[in-house]
């Protein structure tokens, strides 16, 4: 037997989710990508935890939720030994791979295949096909928004419903409880259950400013007593898009609404976003 430490660095990014940490084990009961794994614990914002484990080699990974393993974890491959290990890491901000938690000085060829493969998942299934590149920042992952102008039409995910025009179409995107796209113009809706949060004590303007932390320049803006965090991001293609970040709190959770919108469109649509924002009703 020896002792695993797991350091988790504190962050901004991912702060109020508590990661899962699991290892490889034939008594397991779960499955991570070809690993049947079991749960060690849990590891929270700035924690640092240990755990006794078997001395033969084996794979330790950190996830945020079952829902999203496909795109969002880490794995760590431990040698055989009897020392004792101790490793570091925290979450970084990338929206397409959940914000996944990274092990610190983690760059091996398996790694690296392993975080690129759960990025392409993570963008595919998020913005179904619209996304030509980038990342949305509290947080999330990058869409192409054009609003087409026609009949207003209500749409609904989980408690929330919003009034868009019948221009969109509600897809499936895995990890979110909502997605509206229209030919350029997307809406990806999250909500985060307090259950899964290490805190719940931050206003809903709070938890959105701990979302972008200082990867954007920001502006806050209010428009009839509604807060919007909007920014810019140049995406790899070198196309840059302006966001605009809602974020409300309910009795048992927060929750994110992105509109976004190429930055040459953003003034043609900025009165339209501000409308649909002004609709969202959380039951």
């Amino acid at each position: 037997m020896r002792k695993l430490t797991i350091k988790r660095t504190k962050s901004f990014v991912g702060c109020l989710g508590i990661m899962k940490v699991y290892i490889e084990s034939a008594d397991g009961d779960t499955k991570l990508g070809e690993s049947i794994c079991k749960k060690l614990g849990d590891l929270k914002n700035g924690e640092e935890v240990s755990f006794e484990i078997e001395s033969e080699r084996a794979k330790v990974y950190v996830i945020a939720d079952q829902l999203s393993t496909s795109y969002c974890r880490e794995f760590y491959q431990l040698e055989e030994g009897d020392e004792d290990i101790y490793l570091t890491g925290k979450n970084k901000f990338n929206p397409a791979a959940g914000n996944a938690f990274r092990f610190d000085g983690n760059d091996s060829k398996a790694v690296q295949e392993e975080r690129n493969n759960g990025i392409k998942k993570g963008v595919l299934v998020t913005i179904c096909a619209m996304l030509i590149g980038g990342c949305i920042g509290y947080g999330i992952t990058t869409a192409v928004f054009e609003i087409i102008r026609s009949q207003e039409e209500s749409f609904s995910a989980d408690e929330m419903t919003i009034t868009l025009t019948k221009g969109f179409n509600q897809q499936a995107a895995y990890g979110y409880v909502g997605a509206f796209v229209s030919r350029d113009v997307e809406v990806l809706v999250l909500k985060e259950r307090f259950v899964f949060m290490s805190s719940t004590k931050y206003s809903a303007e709070e938890y959105g400013e701990k979302i972008l932390g200082d990867k954007y320049d920001y502006e806050k803006v209010t428009h009839d007593g509604l807060n919007s965090l909007v920014y810019t991001n140049t995406a790899k293609d070198g196309t840059t898009y302006k966001y605009h970040l809602y974020c409300f709190k309910t009795d048992d959770a927060y929750w994110q609404v992105y509109f976004a919108v190429k930055e040459n469109k953003a003034d043609k649509y900025a009165d339209d976003i501000i409308e649909w924002a002004k609709s969202i009703e959380i039951e």
